[in-house]
């Protein structure tokens, strides 16, 4: 199954435990294929520097690997 998740998810999952950071785990175990656009990895980041900016000593750059590394990234559909 391939899944987009979204920022609110992804970024809860990778600050803070409960259902959003059972997701990333699915994730990473193979129950599903996560596909992003670099739009979507953009809004990532975006997302979480602003937060690392609030909560000293946070590091999320090792989940933006795994996601570039391991997610499906695909060209969105131009816009008409």
């Amino acid at each position: 199954m391939k899944v987009v998740v979204d920022t609110n998810v992804f970024v809860s999952g990778v600050f803070w435990k409960g259902p959003p950071h059972k997701v990333l785990q699915a994730w990473e175990s193979g129950r599903f294929r996560m596909v992003v656009s670099r739009p979507i990895l953009e809004e990532y980041l975006r997302v979480l520097v602003d937060l690392a900016k609030h909560r000293a000593g946070i590091q999320f750059e090792r989940a933006l690997e795994l996601v570039d590394m391991h997610a499906e990234i695909i060209e969105p559909p131009r816009r008409l």
